[in-house]
């Protein structure tokens, strides 16, 4: 096997379960989203989870019921048959904490998030959530 991340770092055995394991949180957050999948959403996020946003040139927050809220007023991408077009690009784990920046398609709008993700209990969790939604 490689002994290289997929962002090319090199890994040892333990880092590599490490990597996996936030990649996997990540994946879940990707698929809720495109799913709003309320359940996965609260799994993968912290419940006291940090989000802020900039839409349009204006600055957003919201707590993890605000956005599930959000979510599930708007129509849902895998009904409407969006193409799934969400990825990881960069990625960064130090100790504990570990942080992910993906590109996502929503709703016909791009974002981009840069997520905080901490091992908390054996638990790799979004503590924090910022984005972008590009025009």
């Amino acid at each position: 096997m490689n002994n290289k991340s997929r962002l090319g770092q090199e890994l040892n055995d333990d880092s590599k379960s490490t990597e996996y394991k936030v990649i996997d949180v990540v994946n879940n957050y990707l698929q809720a989203l495109y799913y709003s999948d309320e359940s996965l959403l609260r799994e993968v996020f912290h419940p006291d989870v940090v989000m802020w946003g900039m839409r349009n040139g204006e600055l957003e927050s919201a707590t993890l019921d605000e956005f599930i809220s959000k979510l599930a007023a708007l129509p849902v991408p895998a009904d409407i048959n969006e193409v799934y077009d969400m990825s990881i690009h960069t990625l960064d784990i130090d100790g504990p904490l570990a942080t992910v920046r993906v590109v996502d398609l929503h709703l016909g709008e791009w974002y981009t998030d840069c997520l905080s993700l901490m091992e908390i209990d054996d638990c790799w969790v979004i503590i924090a959530k910022t984005y972008y939604a590009h025009s």
